[in-house]
């Protein structure tokens, strides 16, 4: 896609040229919009009119459609093999256990509606959140190596307190627990000097 982000956070729209003497020529032109979805349909309406309805052609056929991107399987086998050096071992297996249960690459968001509903009745809201960061760590990734994918994890982690924290304990608890620990601390010095 010829798609540059300046610095700024706006989308222009990049075209390079051969000239005959060898030398590159570059044209910019700002998309004016801050949103990568709609960059994209600027770019392509560019190419299109400024190009010869041939090329247009080429343009669209390029245009990576669901049948033309790998699997969900191999999308998360190459993240982590990508990904892998960063973390460890047990951290790899419950990444790739949270991806495995996307239904499909491309979702809507009633799809990921529907697996945030599931997390939610079974984990509580920071682990929830885990697994959306995960979810959108991965569609990041999935957005810089194929063109037509957008992350629909965004934004979406919960917010609000966590609703399964547990109460303070009580005074007799604290007590009990002061007791047993006095009780054990006897007991290991009783056991250090068998003099006593």
């Amino acid at each position: 896609m010829h798609l540059l982000l300046s610095r700024h956070g706006i989308w222009y729209y990049r075209k390079t040229y051969l000239l005959s003497s060898g030398k590159r020529k570059e044209i910019r032109k700002s998309l004016r919009t801050r949103d990568k979805r709609e960059a994209k349909q600027l770019a392509i309406k560019i190419l299109l009119l400024s190009e010869c309805p041939d090329s247009a052609r080429k343009v669209t056929s390029q245009l990576i459609t669901q049948e033309q991107l790998p699997s969900l399987s191999v999308c998360i086998s190459n993240y982590i093999d990508a990904n892998k050096h960063l973390w460890q071992e047990r951290h790899q297996h419950r990444i790739k256990g949270v991806l495995s249960e996307i239904p499909s690459l491309i979702l809507t968001k009633a799809n990921v509606s529907t697996l945030k509903k599931k997390w939610l009745e079974g984990k509580s809201i920071a682990t929830v959140n885990k697994c959306i960061g995960y979810c959108s760590m991965f569609y990041k990734w999935v957005e810089s190596e194929y063109d037509g994918i957008e992350n629909p994890f965004n934004g979406l982690k919960i917010k609000g307190h966590i609703e399964n924290s547990r109460t303070a304990y009580t005074k007799d608890e604290l007590h009990t627990f002061y007791t047993q620990a006095l009780k054990l601390r006897d007991r290991g010095q009783e056991l250090r000097d068998p003099q006593k």
